[in-house]
């Protein structure tokens, strides 16, 4: 449909509507070229540090800790 409105359209309409999204598609890319400025100076994030609690090992001398693993 917008194909059949473009080619019933004089050149003089087909440059206006052509010029005006290369103007919204340069704005468009200014503003999101602008939200990438903060996003890049945003801090890496820290890892935090991983705690695990261990239970002391109770079996006997000499048993296989794989099976207590």
């Amino acid at each position: 449909m917008a194909n059949q409105y473009l080619s019933a359209a004089t050149p003089a309409e087909q440059l206006e509507r052509i010029e005006a999204f290369d103007t919204y598609e340069r704005g468009l890319i200014v503003h999101v070229k602008g939200l990438q400025a903060p996003v890049a100076e945003m801090k890496p994030a820290q890892p935090k540090p991983l705690r695990l609690k261990v239970n002391p090992y109770e079996g006997k001398e000499g048993e296989n800790l794989y099976f207590w693993v």
